[in-house]
């Protein structure tokens, strides 16, 4: 991904600062809501500065709690839905072989039943503790707390009061914001879930264009810095985010995509193989009868162990969105950078930037939604 700046300005020593920063792997997941290597360049910018300082001591904290608290739950969620998937493949998988076994190495048949017990087992095991305690709904709910701050801070930083210097009534207007967010945490649990999927399916179709204010209070300089800010911080971040995800999940999803075709060919050809050895075991006698009815189960076996091969890799790629998230981010990358472009061109015009800043804000919270709802629609979200 390119890290030169799109045309416009030139660059400032602050812009520059955040095209080196953006791209540190140390900074990969903490850049936009993390300032403190910001700081000397933003005590430049007096008011902004200020106004970011305040972000911080307002938002971070409790953006902190919720995200890490996702981030736990998701790590959970992770384990158990890998642990069922595999583990409820093998027990099926193994019940087919130990059905072959028992027709054609009878002694091996107890072993394999065995195994097929152990991993049934452990499949029935996690699908029960997962329903249990539920942490993807609890992953579900501590994300969309940390994904709303996460707005609240960037959206903050296009509000009219800001720019026309009625700091007071911005930060009454922030507030307001935290606490609604926030009150989500202490519901009931089973409330939790609720309000987070009633604001799933809501939301505005088009983004309320902000008012700038008749009288700003913003020296040129400070205005730049604000939209290089939030350009960089939350436009140019994102973006870089969604190209790095879709990047990782095409990887992780590419050498499982086109399978299914070679799945289904190799269970019709196991099928006839299958038929064409009960022919022959039929029409022999002896150790030539015991080859052909050997390669009979075992074909019947490969026929039926590829389609519960096949439908374990739909179901693993279902359970963590692969295809589906790295096609929409992939188009998500490619419309930010286009947004990018317009901040930096109107870095120096206040009504516009209040403009594009509005615009991302709707077309991240859309996103948001949409994200929410593709895992409320999921086979495995229960």
């Amino acid at each position: 991904m390119s890290n030169a700046p799109p045309p416009g300005p030139a660059a400032s020593p602050f812009e520059q600062h955040l095209r080196d920063q953006v791209i540190l792997p140390g900074r990969a997941y903490t850049f936009d809501m993390d300032d403190g290597p910001e700081r000397a360049h933003l005590a430049k910018v007096g008011p902004f500065g200020q106004a970011l300082e305040f972000l911080e001591s307002g938002v971070q904290g409790e953006y902190a709690k919720a995200d890490a608290d996702a981030s736990a739950h998701q790590r959970v969620h992770r384990w158990l839905a890998r642990c069922s998937i595999v583990s409820g493949a093998l027990a099926v998988m193994l019940a087919i072989i130990q059905q072959a076994v028992a027709r054609t190495i009878p002694q091996w048949a107890g072993f394999a039943a065995v195994l097929e017990g152990i991993a049934a087992l452990a499949g029935l095991v996690a699908v029960c503790f997962g329903l249990y305690v539920k942490h993807d709904k609890r992953w579900f709910v501590h994300r969309h707390v940390a994904e709303r701050l996460r707005m609240i801070k960037f959206l903050a930083l296009g509000q009219a009061d800001l720019w026309a210097g009625q700091v007071q009534e911005w930060k009454s207007w922030v507030e307001a914001r935290v606490a609604d967010v926030v009150k989500i945490r202490k519901l009931d649990p089973s409330k939790q879930f609720e309000e987070v999927k009633d604001w799933a399916k809501s939301g505005e179709a088009e983004p309320v264009e902000p008012v700038p204010p008749v009288e700003p209070s913003v020296a040129p300089d400070i205005l730049r810095a604000g939209a290089t800010y939030y350009q960089w911080k939350r436009v140019e971040y994102q973006a870089r985010y969604f190209e790095t995800q879709a990047g990782k999940l095409r990887k992780q999803v590419g050498p499982l995509h086109h399978w299914g075709v070679w799945f289904f060919f190799g269970a019709s050809l196991a099928v006839l193989v299958h038929l064409f050895a009960d022919w022959r075991a039929a029409a022999t006698a002896g150790a030539v009868h015991e080859v052909w009815h050997f390669v009979g189960v075992w074909g019947l076996a490969a026929a039926a162990l590829l389609p519960v091969v096949n439908l374990s890799r739909r179901v693993w790629i279902g359970a963590f969105e692969l295809v589906h998230s790295a096609s929409l981010f992939e188009a998500k990358q490619r419309a930010l950078k286009a947004l990018s472009a317009q901040l930096h061109r109107d870095c120096e015009n206040l009504p516009a930037t209040m403009h594009h800043i509005a615009h991302v804000e709707h077309f991240l919270e859309h996103e948001h939604r949409e994200w929410l709802r593709l895992l409320l629609e999921a086979e495995w979200f229960l």
